[in-house]
């Protein structure tokens, strides 16, 4: 396994103009792991596990996209409108969204 990946980042390395979708979990920085490790400890402990991976939030809840507009205001240097966001599982299910609407078939 790890040949494959190094062999996918000497490929990358090659190919700055490439762009990899193919990657579906974002690196997670040392300082975070104790967090998120504490996070899903308190989840699983609170809540039904079988529940919560069955329970899906489509377009995301009204949280997610206060954060995501929190987040994306000082980016854009103007504020978002939680109706104009849309939260998605990955970079993978965003184009997938965006494409359905704006190829719809004609």
């Amino acid at each position: 396994m790890l040949d494959t990946l190094n062999a996918f980042d000497a490929r990358s390395a090659a190919s700055a103009e490439t762009i990899d979708l193919g990657r579906t979990m974002a690196p997670t920085p040392r300082s975070f792991s104790k967090f998120l490790q504490n996070g899903i400890s308190n989840l699983v402990s609170e809540n039904d596990l079988s529940t919560l991976v069955r329970h899906h939030r489509f377009l995301g809840t009204d949280t997610d996209k206060l954060l995501g507009a929190r987040w994306l205001a000082p980016r854009l240097g103007t504020s978002v409108p939680l109706d104009r966001l849309l939260v998605t599982g990955g970079t993978q299910s965003a184009l997938l969204v965006l494409l359905g609407t704006l190829l719809k078939a004609r």
